[in-house]
């Protein structure tokens, strides 16, 4: 609240999901986790309510049957860098007016997890099972090693309860 207080104009925050729908952290992980088919990025006023301020600029990105983590956060980047240049030509207009109001659905908390240390979930649907993978491993895209970027949600894993071992998952068919 103090930060927010010392604004004299306007603070604005990027948010990689389309806010109100995917609010807080890791918005691309659940919207893969939930099969959606298409996903954004705002530029939004900042509040005291974290993701609950007015919408400046929004931009949609179309999830595709072979994108994943690392793809989608991508097309996040691209959207936002695209959709900064009108954030910044229309600065004068947000001074004074508001575009939209969001009203948060759910705020993702950053330490939530799709499942108890992202253990495969076998007992759901193919889709399910494919989107929960996409929603969680994150591939470098040169070949199969997983990516150095940073994924705070976890790496998939199938518990092997006979051998009470727990394996990250690489792939899936």
């Amino acid at each position: 609240h103090g930060v927010l207080s010392a604004v004299r104009k306007l603070s604005i925050n990027y948010h990689n999901g389309p806010l109100p729908k995917y609010g807080g952290a890791n918005a691309t992980n659940w919207a893969l986790l939930s099969g959606e088919k298409a996903h954004g990025v705002v530029w939004h006023r900042m509040v005291e309510k974290v993701d609950s301020g007015e919408v400046l600029v929004r931009r949609e990105v179309v999830i595709k049957a072979f994108d994943d983590l690392l793809s989608l956060n991508w097309k996040c980047w691209e959207a936002a860098m695209e959709s900064f240049e009108e954030l910044c030509h229309n600065l004068p207009c947000y001074q004074s007016s508001i575009i939209s109001s969001s009203s948060v659905i759910y705020m993702y908390k950053a330490y939530e997890k799709p499942s108890a240390f992202c253990i495969l979930p076998f007992e759901c649907s193919a889709q399910e099972v494919h989107n929960f993978f996409r929603g969680t491993y994150l591939l470098s895209h040169e070949g199969n090693a997983p990516s150095t970027h940073s994924n705070e949600m976890g790496l998939p894993k199938l518990f092997l309860s006979d051998l009470n071992k727990m394996l990250v998952v690489t792939g899936i068919n």
